[in-house]
């Protein structure tokens, strides 16, 4: 499905968003660089990737009820 033209923002656009805002609200936003790439060798799966740095965790396939897991990774 080709999301360049609808007005809700992709899955992977949520899933940034909300990482986003749970950085602002930790007062991490300053500390933390969250940034998007393409897909990581990832193409195809379903589902956002995401990579911590240094630590090199991976969170494949990412659904908005893996955020608490990813939050509290990021927490820790």
């Amino acid at each position: 499905h080709n999301h360049e033209n609808d007005s809700e923002p992709s899955h992977g656009e949520q899933i940034f968003l909300m990482l986003k805002s749970f950085l602002q609200t930790e007062g991490l936003a300053t500390d933390i660089l969250l940034t998007k790439t393409g897909c990581m060798g990832q193409c195809g799966s379903e589902g956002a990737t995401i990579v911590i740095y240094p630590d090199m965790k991976w969170f494949l396939e990412v659904a908005h009820e893996d955020l608490d897991e990813i939050q509290g990774y990021i927490v820790k």
